[in-house]
């Protein structure tokens, strides 16, 4: 049977991990123990990576350790520093969160936080400005398109700039 997690588009990613990209299995391994329970499938998961993945023998026994010795989320994701990075961080772990069939309250609030963080360090400007593969679907880019109308006058991507960093502000100052 196929691993489900290639369906995850990261094309050819990972033909050479970086270091980002590292610490970006490290915290989806991490993402793992969240719950306090490591089920069959989840372990699976962990074996499959490690068997289809280009790691060095170091990043295997590092990350075989991870398996055994439950890490912290946060602080392996704050060493996920390309955006590209987060994104595939976020894709797989939105689908391992319900591998079990259960997104328990401990996940949600690991997940929580981790979207936290990534807000807090995202760099809008360069994420606007690079090729992030991200893309709208027709709902969004029409909900999008009006929202832009309302922006007021100025050059277009200035006044997106200002929007996006003013709902950037809004959401890190929420409790």
């Amino acid at each position: 049977m196929a691993a489900w997690w290639k369906e995850i588009r990261v094309s050819s990613l990972f033909n050479q991990l970086t270091q980002s990209q590292f610490f970006m299995w490290r915290t989806v391994f991490a993402l793992v123990h969240a719950d306090g329970v490591v089920t069959r499938e989840e372990l699976q998961f962990m074996v499959d990576v490690l068997d289809d993945m280009p790691f060095t023998q170091h990043q295997r026994d590092v990350l075989k350790e991870d398996i055994a010795i439950p890490q912290d989320p946060a602080a392996m994701f704050q060493n996920v520093t390309e955006a590209r990075d987060q994104a595939t961080f976020f894709q797989f772990a939105h689908a391992l969160v319900w591998i079990d069939g259960d997104y328990g309250t401990e996940e949600q609030d690991v997940m929580l936080r981790l979207k936290q963080l990534h807000i807090q360090s995202a760099d809008l400007d360069t994420l606007l400005e690079s090729d992030t593969g991200l893309e709208l679907d027709v709902p969004q880019k029409q909900r999008f398109q009006n929202l832009r109308k309302d922006i007021p006058d100025g050059p277009k991507p200035e006044r997106l700039h200002a929007l996006l960093h003013s709902f950037k502000a809004r959401f890190l100052t929420q409790e």
